[in-house]
């Protein structure tokens, strides 16, 4: 069908209906291997502060406490990631684990340095930005199990449940990554296929 003399294209139709805003900063986080969808859907929800927290007005009923460290801090995105006492633990067990570096100022100040930090599709990066979807996703579910189960789970437990998770998917990368690299040879300073 042809629209105002042209003939309709995919690409007209989405640069009609798309916005020119710019890119967010965040995104190379959510894009790229390892990507667990139920893990990336709770990242984004934490990148976009949208998470249901207690600091949002209309939870205000069922208290506004941290449920995982019960300082009597509020329950923020900011505080959840990872200010708690609790998160931060997990974020210690998974530092000694695999070297897992991470700032801990602001949640979203760190975003925005992950974003650039662990960006680029090199194994490690992919590997770091999986496991941060991962611990998030990990820590919003054990809030969640406190809150509404009563079950809880150690710090420690729920960070080798966060590699270990994000492990099996690391390892297949890591794999067919070397069997890629084994079927290439050095053709001087190229990389040729020997296939």
């Amino acid at each position: 069908m042809a629209v105002g003399g042209e003939a309709f294209t995919t690409a007209a139709a989405y640069s009609i209906f798309s916005s020119p805003g710019s890119k967010v900063g965040w995104s190379s986080l959510l894009l790229g291997p390892l990507k667990i969808p139920r893990n990336n859907f709770i990242f984004f929800l934490a990148i976009l502060v949208k998470l249901s927290s207690l600091d949002k007005p209309w939870l205000s009923h069922l208290g506004t406490t941290c449920i995982l460290c019960q300082d009597g801090q509020l329950e923020t995105h900011d505080h959840l990631f990872f200010r708690c006492r609790y998160a931060r633990r997990c974020l210690e067990v998974i530092r000694q684990l695999v070297r897992f570096y991470w700032l801990n100022r602001e949640w979203l100040r760190d975003v925005a340095w992950a974003s650039v930090k662990w960006r680029g599709r090199h194994i490690i990066n992919a590997a770091f930005r999986a496991l941060l979807a991962s611990l998030v996703y990990h820590i919003w579910q054990e809030r969640n199990r406190r809150r509404f189960q009563q079950l809880d789970t150690s710090s420690s437990i729920l960070a080798f449940i966060t590699v270990g998770k994000s492990n099996t998917e690391f390892l297949v990368l890591i794999y067919l990554s070397l069997l890629v690299h084994a079927d290439c040879i050095d053709c001087g300073g190229t990389l040729a296929y020997r296939g």
